[in-house]
This record gives structure tokens, C-alpha cells and sequence, in this order.
């Protein structure tokens, strides 16, 4: 099935059946342009795992809450833009894989960002496997993809890990653009450090947001 739509970005749609087993295709239309600002926009934000702990670091720190506190540090700078934020928690206490999933395809946000840190299989080299990292699924999520990748790497200065189509659970919802986020390694011993840290945070989240607003001006109708 080809559909041509007359807009610059395809922003999201959703496919399913109704009572009488009619196919139908709801498709989103791009949020109404505001200048720079991220004025009415809704973020769903996911930070990853909880109620398990995810990695675990050199030091201990588990994944779950280094996600939560840059969650958290990115939806300050998200509201202070004008944004609405959304979460599939926002606490220590989570929701399942497959309950994300479905808050996400009935959220109504415009962008869904599922924030981790990477971890590595036990055997393998964590100075040769580090940095940062972006993960997409559907094509309508490559564009903004590459420019949150392209902002973290010049924020926090970490080697390039990679931009990745990968079939993951928090980038498969149709709805809007959506990623997984990894800008950096937990297993690191110097990248655990750094994600301890309030300056990581509030770069990482400046990063995004300015992604974000470029991607939303330039894409919004």
C-alpha cells in the first residue's frame, strides 16, 4: 500500500482493524509550527528498566536510576521549552516491556525517547566497546535519529558508537519518531563516572533538546 502525503516528514500513523474487521490507517499529521520553541509539544519519556536494575557498573551504579536522574534532568529543560512531558515512569517503580509499549502507542505524543546506558556481554573488551550510540526502527524516526546522535557526540565528547536500525521493543510504536538513546557505556569504569555526574546529565539533555528544536522547526507544518 503506497500513500503520498503532502508534508515534509512523515510524523507517524497507526494501523489496525475496527469492530467489523474493516483495515483502516490513522495517520498523524505534524504538530503546527512555533519558531524555534518546543511550545506544545508532548514528549513520552522512558527511562529504561526498573523494576530491575538493567547494568550494573564498575561501582555499582545500576542503570535504572542513572537512566531516571537523566530523565528527569531532560524533562526540566523539555518543560522550560515549552514542552509537555509524558512518562512510563518517572519514579523508582516501573511498568513491564510490553505495558510501555501500549502506553506508548495510546500516549498521542509527538516524539517517544527511551533513555539507557549501553552495556556489554561479559568476555568482551569495555575499552574497545564504548561511547555513544542512537537506536531506530522505522524510517520515520532516522532523521531525528542521526541529529540527536550528531548532538551528543559534540556534547559529551565520547567516541562514536554508532546510529542503529535495531527491532527493539521502545522503537517499534508507529505513532511518532521513535528512539533509543545510549549516550553512554555503563560498563566503562570512566563513562560510569562521567554518567554520576550533574555536568553529564545537563549536556546530554541540552543535546537533545537542541536536536529536538531544530528537528521540530524544520519539520512542523
Amino acid at each position: 500500500l503506497d500513500i503520498y502525503l503532502n508534508q515534509k516528514q512523515q510524523w507517524g500513523y497507526r494501523a489496525d482493524y475496527d469492530h467489523d474487521d474493516c483495515f483502516f490507517i490513522d495517520i498523524k499529521r505534524p504538530p503546527r509550527k512555533q519558531n524555534r520553541s518546543l511550545k506544545n509539544v508532548v514528549v513520552l519519556l522512558d527511562p529504561g528498566h526498573a523494576p530491575d536494575s538493567g547494568a550494573v557498573g564498575p561501582t555499582g551504579l545500576f542503570e535504572r536510576q542513572a537512566n531516571l536522574e537523566l530523565a528527569l534532568t531532560l524533562a526540566d529543560l523539555l518543560i522550560k521549552n515549552g514542552a509537555f512531558v509524558q512518562w512510563t515512569r518517572s519514579g523508582a517503580a516501573g511498568i513491564s516491556l510490553a505495558e510501555r509499549v501500549q502506553l506508548a502507542d495510546t500516549s498521542h505524543a509527538d516524539v517517544l525517547l527511551s533513555i539507557h546506558h549501553n552495556a556489554i556481554p561479559e568476555g568482551v573488551n569495555p575499552f574497545k566497546s564504548r561511547g555513544s550510540s542512537v537506536y531506530y526502527y522505522h524510517p520515520q524516526s532516522l532523521e531525528l535519529a542521526r541529529r540527536i546522535h550528531q548532538q551528543l557526540l559534540k556534547a559529551l565528547e565520547l567516541p562514536d558508537f554508532g546510529l542503529y536500525w535495531d527491532n527493539l521493543a521502545m522503537c517499534r510504536p508507529t505513532n511518532m519518531p521513535a528512539l533509543l538513546l545510549e549516550p553512554a557505556f555503563m560498563m566503562h569504569p570512566e563513562e560510569e563516572m562521567l554518567i554520576r555526574s550533574t555536568k553529564y546529565r545537563k549536556n546530554c539533555a541540552r543535546a537533545i533538546v537542541k536536536s529536538l528544536k531544530q528537528y521540530f522547526h524544520e519539520f512542523r507544518e
